[in-house]
């Protein structure tokens, strides 16, 4: 139970309760020169989205208007058997397949197929509200270029028209348009064509001729509302819309009050120390500082952990071959460095990780799926052995994962991604179609992540966050001859100590409580000298609650409810005239973690109050 229930009679002067609240208690100064990112409650973007069903099997498509098809008739574009065969048969009028949709006024809508050439050196794609409210769109899939487009109907326009090899003489064509002025019930679908002619006006948009059964392989269609064409999505009976959780960026002087982004639970106020991304390029991987083997890279594929479409698809060739891409920077010796990267399965669910700064790269392979360490056969790496790396998931199948190593040599101290398309075999071929999304690489000098990063040509430095309560903001509050700090908070990682809070005068007069080293410790030093170091030991990577309470020759400290530690001689440190929240006096010992919250009773409680308001 809570010290208030308990002892109704004992109320805090300060309660700062950061992880409900949501806000800075007026009386608190922040800063933080730069931007940085962190996750709200409630934002989210459109991620994977395919409104087609049926997008494999065609045949099931929808509505068919003198087509015939066979299903299962040729290795698709990833490598299965699923493509199918489009027949025009020898009938006039329009040979098209197509499903209906509820198009929304003045939205942009992007139809994909993948196509291959048989007989039918023309395809279109097509949608449409009626007869005089339509677009169409014209490619050549014999010689693999856009040919033409036109519409029709108020509001009716094309984006964009696009066709792009995939390889083995498949091509995906894509076709973005804008719909009309009004909300209405509409048809999106692919038709063949026998020439470059486009439709007329009162047509619907089709193709009217008298086929001579040319004949089309299709496969993976999509259809998406927005401006541009995202990796396919295959669907079966229902269609996919899918949302991510948006990784926010806070502005300038403006505290960061974080969230789990997968659980939506509230973190409290985040406090990190100032850190540098010292990878330049951290989401274009088509960059020369990003060294690419037996792989390819297709940008813009995916939408991105901060909902834009900006993470890539990193493809393992057909080489029976490891498939790598890394980059990295100078190290020193024995300074330990932190790679994190954010990663999402696109029909490859394992990867590996490691580290290299002098001979061969130390690593584990991660399944994705399980999140757990895999073994596997032809490693080109040492098997990581003391401490492990971390995955986390953030949302809609992607995952934080991060490695921590430190260079043999000084300079060229570099960390390596591996996809293993079959998840076992480093060795073994992909079908240079599936593969998994990257994005938001970092390399920090820190034997820990820090929140995301984001650089382009150059490195970037998010500065530290710093909050304190100074004059009156603390005076108003604070007991000059005894009181009881409390706190509920999570260090992710400490270089020598961390701190929650510090009552603060000079270097020679303070009352810390925080992590040092490997336990929740508070120190009370005054005039110099350090009168008591109360260690609660308390892990790190986990909330915990911490009380410390102090008065003259009595100093007591509790956490999660635990024996209480005690120092019986001593004096009050005098003059105090702060609270630093989160460092040490805003240069030093961040916490690098959230504070859910932070209050002070202006009396020393007994140890039977600390426990009870520690383990409530």
């Amino acid at each position: 139970m809570s010290i208030s229930a308990n002892y109704p009679t004992i109320r805090p002067s300060l309660l700062l309760d950061f992880a409900n609240t949501e806000q800075l208690d007026p009386r608190v100064s922040f800063s933080r020169p730069t931007t940085a990112s962190y996750y709200d409650a409630n934002t989210t973007a459109l991620a994977e989205q395919n409104l087609f069903v049926n997008s494999q099997t065609l045949q099931f498509f929808g509505s068919v208007q003198n087509l015939t098809f066979v299903a299962n008739s040729t290795a698709a574009p990833d490598g299965t058997t699923t493509a199918t065969t489009l027949n025009e048969g020898t009938n006039t009028g329009g040979h098209t397949t197509y499903q209906a949709y509820s198009s929304v006024a003045g939205n942009n809508y992007t139809i994909s197929f993948y196509v291959k050439y048989i007989s039918s050196q023309y395809v279109s794609l097509h949608s449409n509200a009626g007869a005089n409210t339509w677009v169409c769109s014209i490619f050549d899939v014999l010689n693999g270029v856009y040919v033409n487009s036109t519409t029709q109907g108020s509001g009716w326009a094309i984006v964009s028209n696009s066709i792009t090899s995939v390889g083995n003489s498949w091509y995906r064509i894509v076709t973005t348009f804008t719909n009309g002025s009004t909300n209405s019930a509409a048809t999106a679908g692919i038709q063949l064509a026998n020439s470059s002619t486009l439709p007329t006006n009162g047509s619907y948009g089709q193709l009217s001729y008298t086929g001579v059964s040319n004949t089309l392989y299709a496969w993976g269609a999509q259809l998406e509302q927005r401006s541009s064409v995202t990796a396919y999505n295959a669907t079966t009976t229902t269609a996919i819309t899918n949302y991510i959780p948006v990784l926010q960026t806070a502005p300038v002087n403006q505290a960061r009050f974080d969230h789990n982004p997968t659980t939506r639970e509230s973190l409290g106020l985040l406090i990190e120390q100032q850190s540098t991304n010292l990878l330049t390029y951290s989401s274009d991987y088509t960059q020369s500082n990003w060294t690419k083997s037996g792989t390819s890279i297709t940008p813009t594929a995916v939408i991105a952990p901060d909902g834009t479409q900006t993470a890539q698809l990193f493809v393992p060739t057909t080489a029976a071959a490891a498939h790598s891409m890394f980059a990295g920077t100078g190290g020193t010796i024995g300074v330990m460095q932190t790679f994190s990267i954010y990663v999402k399965p696109y029909g490859y669910s394992t990867i590996a990780i490691a580290y290299s700064g002098n001979g061969t790269p130390v690593g584990s392979a991660l399944n994705l799926a399980t999140q757990q360490i895999v073994t596997a056969t032809n490693w080109p790496f040492t098997v990581y052995g003391t401490g492990s790396p971390t995955i986390t998931a953030i949302g809609n199948g992607w995952y934080r994962v991060t490695l921590q190593g430190s260079p043999g040599v000084t300079g060229g101290f570099n960390f390596n991604l591996w996809s293993i398309p079959d998840g076992s075999s480093f060795t073994s071929a992909g079908n240079g179609f599936s593969g998994v999304a990257v994005w938001g690489a970092q390399l920090e000098a820190l034997a820990f992540p820090t929140s995301y990063i984001p650089t382009v040509a150059s490195q970037v430095t998010r500065s530290a966050d710093n909050a304190s309560m100074t004059g009156t903001n603390f005076s108003s509050w604070y007991n000059i001859s005894q009181g009881t700090l409390y706190s509920e908070a999570k260090c992710s990682g400490l270089v020598t100590a961390a701190l929650i809070g510090q009552l603060f005068l000079n270097v020679s007069n303070y009352i810390d409580f925080g992590r040092y080293q490997s336990s929740l410790r508070s120190y009370i030093t005054s005039s110099g000298t350090t009168f008591a170091t109360l260690d609660t030991g308390l892990a790190i990577g986990s909330f915990n609650k911490l009380s410390v309470s102090y008065i003259n020759n009595n100093f007591n400290a509790s956490g999660n409810g635990g024996t209480v530690q005690t120092a019986s001689s001593g004096l009050v440190p005098t003059g105090i005239n702060a609270l630093n929240i989160g460092s040490y006096n805003g240069n030093s010992y961040y916490l690098n973690g959230w504070i859910k919250k932070m209050s002070y009773y202006p009396v020393a409680v007994t140890s039977a109050q600390l426990q009870s308001l520690t383990g409530s």
